[in-house]
């Protein structure tokens, strides 16, 4: 059995700290106290067990969710690892762009990241980064042809918390497979108090862990499907026919140019 037959995106928190987090109140980091930094051996045993089971065409590997991943100094060894073991996945780096530059695309693209997300909170910043993303299309695309860049504009903070319910499939469980920096299977993306996160995968456990679990994860998914909403964490959730490309959340509404201003240049 292959445990990812149904799986196209694995996300593989590296911490939950954001650089951004603490001019937010309602984002998910900065709901943590303390500090959490997924173990190193947990991100490799993860992607050696992808590799076994040829996790790739087709299939995404994230290295964040709430999280920013430049703020990761493993982030380089933990992309040229995954590219090595997954030459055919889609390779993920999401990050508000703080610390971000033409160098830098080329650095994550030489290591094996085949897509860049950056969010723009600021008109400013959303300037900066198109024009490294222009700069970067005309300079890198034949070197590095399957490569690609996104921007996305948000003038206000994206927040998962607060959620009311709505009708609608959900295509989560197994589709996207979720290790939190705690070293956690989290069912999903959206339960950011981890109410319903499985065993600890550390010590070479996430292979083992999955298939204990995969009984479990393949029932809620299709209970989800048939709109059947059986756990408090999917009853007080609003994004709809999730992992079809329909994601529609509320957000909060509070602008953030103020907030950054003076830190965006």
């Amino acid at each position: 059995m292959n445990p990812f037959e149904k799986t196209y995106h694995v996300t593989i928190e590296l911490s939950n700290l954001c650089n951004y987090s603490y001019m937010h109140k309602k984002c998910p980091a900065s709901q943590r106290a303390d500090k959490k930094i997924l173990p190193s051996a947990i991100v490799y045993n993860v992607l050696d067990v992808l590799g076994k089971y040829k996790y790739g065409a087709g299939k995404s590997i994230a290295f964040y969710l709430y999280s920013d991943s430049l703020n990761d100094p493993r982030l380089f060894n933990f992309l040229q690892y995954a590219a090595k073991k997954c030459p055919q996945a889609n390779i993920i780096i999401g990050s508000n762009g703080w610390y971000f530059d033409e160098m830098m695309a080329e650095e994550i693209y030489k290591a094996g990241g085949t897509y860049i997300l950056l969010t723009a909170y600021t008109d400013a910043e959303r300037d900066r980064l198109n024009e490294i993303r222009n700069t970067v299309a005309a300079k890198l695309s034949r070197k590095f042809p399957k490569c690609s860049f996104s921007i996305r504009n948000r003038r206000t903070l994206d927040s998962r918390l607060g959620m009311s319910g709505r009708k609608g499939s959900c295509y989560a469980p197994l589709t996207e497979i979720l290790i939190a920096p705690d070293g956690r299977l989290r069912l999903c993306c959206l339960d950011v108090h981890q109410k319903e996160s499985f065993e600890n995968v550390s010590g070479n456990k996430f292979e083992a862990v999955l298939l204990d679990n995969y009984e479990r994860l393949c029932n809620l998914r299709d209970d989800l499907i048939a709109g059947e909403k059986t756990l408090p964490v999917c009853q007080n959730c609003s994004f709809a026919n999730r992992m079809r490309g329909m994601y529609r959340s509320k957000q909060d509404t509070r602008p953030v140019q103020s907030l950054l201003r003076k830190f965006v240049k």
